[in-house]
């Protein structure tokens, strides 16, 4: 694709202008159709005497209309338009009394008007005098028209409109609009496919190739083609705009539009079809339907209409399984849907048995009801759950090991769906995820051509170009996307591009972001779906990200330094400069070293985030800020970019404890309170809700109060025998902080310290209240309920109307410790609820370690933790879940061993982290809707056994 950009970005420059007012334009396409169908909704009207909803529908025009005057077509036409819709509302006025329920429509309408006026007399006043020469001769309404053809599609009507207001804004100039052949001796800019204009000009622009979204941008002399079909001649317009007079849309709040200047243009062919047909991401900032229309995104979660060229809707997105079945509902009459793990069918997070013939005859009808009840949408997913247990079924099994991947199954069930729905729906896709246990791809087995593979990148580093990058996660993806290209026609990307862990933290990936693509591109990638913040404003750079994959996904060439500075400069004005300092500072050492890696779960103690780096960042943030000390709304977009290096200081120095006595004592300054108080103020007033993806522990107020420990002092619960010293923390979770096996010394719960300082929060054990990470339980202030030398019952009370009340007891002499909890809904409404404990035990070796596992006749499972390096969860759930034991032995032969009732766990989940230290052994009841007055219990042991190999043998 040929680019030119005329010079620099100038900045705007309010100028008057009073343009020579054109001929009004004939009557173009359907307004004779349009005019008919208000008649009849008139009539409608009067019919229904101002009946509410009739108003309201015969309105809705006259609301896009003045919406429109703010935006589209010149200054002139939109005053008219405000004009024509102030006299018809004043027409109908007169027939309505103030008793009519319509009336207050009526009157909801006409104030409007003025918001209306005061934006176009607004726009009016910022019109800029640039010069726009094409093949040497200036834009101007004597010699130049825009050209529609003679019924424009409503994508072609609003890129005609949208073009006269940029070239307004740009120029002052009031071009008319007219239909394919009423020109009388202007010089055409043919926006679509205007045949008349092109017989005229010698040209026959090829648009059947071009596909939705290919373009033309084709001069003749002083004429102009900008032409393609759906959103392709949106894209041709404002591909213009941009590539040739320097216009940019950064954000929907932020438009750079020269004022000043001159554009020369000269000879232009461009035909570009872009190589991603879906190019989307969720940022909040990339919803608007304008700034998606511009920077030419598609996906589903944009709010793009047709007129603007619409989008490839999801109408099924992800996760689907339980939603084609649900084992709530159908477990227990047909187990046989569902996994089979270790011969036994399970309910709990399961997965569904793909070989069963009654569950792909379910499907196939459910994806035939979700088509029908949303027609409109272009794909549907038929997707895993977003856990692991899929079937191990003879049936699914012997496909599987076929193939050589969990894949295989996933794919011979969609194929077969897909098959079925091309009968009746041949423009439909079916989709379906690679992920996780799917994504290593089949040996041999196709996918359909009306299925779309998500293939995910979620385990790999981000940090450098997946293609580039040392870890083993990465070089095993690049062989699986090689794989899923040889054997699909639509293979789509589900990409991740923030840490979710702590997402207002800075996270070094803008320059993995297009090499990316472009490697994605090149193994027959054709959709992707960049993953960000998207549950939240505020995030670290989301705006300049957003920028970076808009321009890249539509030109995979395009240069991400050419994108950072440019969108800079129209950003933060005077401070970027320093904004740029910082993101060479942040970048500088993953960039250097090849073997530092980031995941979507880094942490603010990552190496990058050292000291001294954070320091260079405070004092280059301080000299922002100072740049634009005096323009408010550039000051708090420099404010909001410093939040990353604010959050990183608190979580790095807030949480600093002492213990003194029975209490913990914070240690935080007032420098430190400050800190916390001005990163509330700015995130406040940004509308940042969120500090990471997890709702329950992620959110702000509740974030905010987990830091705010300034002063606070957290009295200490001692519990203690001959064998165990227990300390517990009622004020915060209710947690065990510390437990001491006395003859060996060794800590039992993992508890964490930094730089001589207590961390209480970050580790120790934990109960929730739902299933969720962290949900509520996990930090709320508990009660002493009752407490003597070896027990203490606590408890507390969430906003949910949930009651927890946790009894812990030492036995006293043995080394063991039994905790019950009971949940009880005390409130008037059901509620979700799954009573989760999540202890963390040190293990100082994970490595050496091994997990044992209680079977049914009496065995132990033996699963070695040699060899692992990473983090990693496993499940463990109907065959799978011990039976009422399981444990953990060190290298030292120490055993921490937990025992529940077998009756009580609906699963377990075995997570280990080596760089940590820790092993969890955490267990969850049935997940389930508490119903007022119901109680959830959990009862369990924790019992340490310093020579487990010789009590194991006994």
């Amino acid at each position: 694709m040929k680019r030119l950009l005329c010079g620099v970005l100038l900045p705007f420059i309010s100028c008057a202008f009073t343009a020579e007012r054109p001929p009004s334009p004939p009557p173009i396409g359907k307004q004779a159709e349009a005019a008919k169908s208000r008649a009849v909704l008139r009539a409608e009207l009067e019919a229904s005497k101002f009946d509410a909803a009739a108003t309201k529908a015969y309105l809705a025009p006259l609301g896009l209309q003045l919406d429109d005057a703010a935006r589209l077509g010149s200054c002139r036409q939109a005053e008219a338009d405000i004009a024509q819709v102030e006299a018809e509302l004043d027409a109908l006025l007169q027939l309505c009394p103030t008793y009519l329920p319509g009336r207050k429509e009526l009157d909801a309408m006409k104030a409007r008007l003025k918001p209306a006026r005061e934006a176009v007399a607004k726009r009016r006043s910022d019109l800029g005098s640039c010069i726009i020469r094409i093949g040497g001769k200036p834009l101007d309404p004597s010699t130049h028209a825009i050209v529609v053809p003679e019924s424009p599609t409503p994508q072609e009507d609003f890129a005609a409109r949208d073009l006269a207001a940029h070239i307004e804004k740009l120029t002052g100039k009031d071009l008319p609009i007219l239909a394919d052949g009423a020109l009388e001796g202007q010089t055409p800019i043919a926006v679509g496919n205007c045949p008349k204009t092109f017989r005229k000009l010698r040209l026959r622009p090829d648009l059947k190739g071009l596909g939705l979204e290919g373009i033309i941008i084709r001069t003749k002399g002083p004429a102009l083609i900008l032409a393609g079909n759906q959103r392709g001649v949106l894209y041709a317009v404002y591909s213009f705009l941009e590539d040739y007079c320097g216009c940019r849309w950064f954000t929907p709040e932020c438009t750079v539009i020269p004022k000043t200047g001159t554009f020369e243009i000269g000879e232009l062919d461009v035909r570009h079809i872009p190589p991603l047909e879906y190019r989307s991401t969720d940022y909040p900032c990339s919803r608007d339907a304008d700034w998606a229309v511009r920077n030419k995104m598609n996906g589903t979660q944009t709010r793009l209409d047709e007129r603007r060229g619409g989008k490839i809707d999801y109408g099924t997105f992800v996760h689907t399984f339980n939603s084609i079945l649900d084992p709530a509902k159908h477990f227990a009459t047909h187990p046989e849907y569902f996994s089979e793990i270790k011969g036994k069918r399970t309910p709990g997070h399961t997965q569904l048995c793909l070989t069963n013939p009654d569950v792909l005859e379910i499907a196939k009808k459910t994806v035939r009801t979700w088509i029908k009840y949303a027609p409109k949408a272009t794909i549907f997913s038929v997707s895993q759950n977003d856990w692991y247990n899929f079937c191990e079924c003879p049936k699914c099994k012997a496909i599987d090991d076929a193939e050589g991947t969990h894949a295989a199954t996933m794919i011979a069930f969609v194929n077969a769906i897909a098959r079925d729905i091309a009968k009746d729906y041949p423009d439909k896709i079916v989709d379906t995820l690679a992920y996780q246990y799917t994504r290593t791809p089949p040996k041999i087995l196709r996918v359909e051509p009306n299925v779309c593979v998500r293939l995910c990148t979620i385990e790999c580093d981000f940090a450098h170009p997946l293609d580039k990058s040392t870890h083993p996660q990465n070089q095993k993806f690049v062989r699986d996307i090689q794989g899923w290209n040889k054997l699909c026609d639509r293979l789509y990307i589900w990409d991740y591009i923030i840490d979710y862990g702590h997402s207002v933290m800075p996270w070094p990936n803008l320059y993995a972001l297009a090499p990316n693509i472009r490697f994605f591109i090149a193994n027959g990638v054709k959709g992707l779906y960049e993953e960000a913040c998207y549950f939240t404003k505020g995030s670290e750079l989301a705006e300049l990200r957003t920028w970076i994959i808009a321009k890249t996904m539509w030109n995979p060439s395009y240069d991400t330094d050419k994108a950072i500075d440019e969108f800079l400069a129209g950003f933060y004005g005077p401070a970027a400069p320093f904004i740029r300092r910082y993101i060479n500072l942040i970048h500088k050492p993953v960039l250097d070293d090849p073997n530092m890696h980031i995941f979507i779960w880094t942490g603010p103690n990552a190496p990058y985030l050292n000291d001294k780096a954070i320091a260079e960042a405070a004092r280059l943030f301080d000299e922002a800020e100072k740049a634009v000390a005096t323009d408010p709304v550039l000051l708090h977009r420099v404010q909001v970019a410093r939040l990353p290096i604010m959050y990183v200081q608190i979580v790095n120095s807030k949480q600093g404890f002492k213990e003194e006595g029975d209490l913990l004592v914070d240690t935080a300054t007032e420098d430190e309170g400050e800190l916390l108080k001005r990163f509330e103020a700015v995130a406040r007033k940004e509308g940042l809700t969120m500090i990471r993806e997890h709702h329950a522990s992620g959110n702000l107020d509740k974030w905010l109060a987990s830091v705010s420990f300034a002063g606070k002092k957290l009295p200490i619960v001692r519990l203690g025998n001959e064998s165990l010293d227990i300390a517990i923390l009622p004020t915060l979770g209710g947690r065990i902080w510390k437990m001491v096996h006395k003859p060996t010394g060794r800590e039992i719960i993992k508890r964490v310290t930094e730089k001589g300082f207590e961390r209480p929060d970050a580790a120790g054990y934990e109960e929730y209240s739902e299933g969720a990470y962290r949900s509520p339980g996990w930090s709320e202030a508990y009660r002493i309920v009752k407490r003597d030398k070896t027990s203490v019952t606590l408890e507390a009370k969430f906003t949910s109307g949930l009651v927890l009340t946790r009894t812990i007891a030492l036995d006293p002499k043995a080394p063991l410790v039994t905790i019950e909890s009971a949940l009880t809904n005390g409130g008037k409404e059901p509620r979700p609820a799954c009573l989760r404990a999540h202890p963390s035990y040190t293990v100082p070796e994970v490595a050496k370690a091994t997990v044992l596992v209680k079977r049914p006749d009496g065995s132990w499972q033996k699963k070695p933790l040699a060899g692992e390096t990473e983090e990693k969860d496993e499940w463990l759930s109907g065959g799978d879940l011990p039976d009422g034991s399981w444990m953990i032995v060190d290298a030292a032969d120490i055993g921490i061993r937990s025992t529940f009732e077998r009756a009580d766990v609906a699963q377990c989940l075995l997570n280990r982290s080596p760089k940590d230290a820790r092993v969890n052994l955490e267990l969850y009841t049935q997940e389930t809707k508490l119903e007022p007055g119901q109680t959830l219990r959990l009862k369990h042991t924790i019992e340490v056994i310093p020579k487990a190999a010789d009590a194991l043998a006994k």
